[in-house]
């Protein structure tokens, strides 16, 4: 089990949990990143920058602090 934050570009995964706050955890799961939901990474900015990622039929950047907080597994 890694973070969003250390996977490889065009890697798909799915995850597995999220490790924030509550506040955090309700901003996610707005957003639609539930367990058990398939994503890919399409883009990572350089210097620690935020990272691109494909939900469902959208993608979303989030933060490299947040993309850490949230945990996949392999397909």
């Amino acid at each position: 089990m890694t973070s969003i934050a250390n996977i490889k570009l065009n890697e798909t995964r799915v995850i597995n949990h999220l490790d924030s706050s509550i506040q955090k955890k309700k901003r996610f799961f707005e957003m639609g990143l539930l367990p058990n939901t398939e994503i890919t990474l399409i883009n990572k900015a350089p210097f620690k920058g935020p990272v691109m990622i494909k939900v469902k039929d959208y993608s979303l950047s989030l933060r490299l602090c947040d993309a850490s907080k949230i945990f996949v597994n392999s397909l």
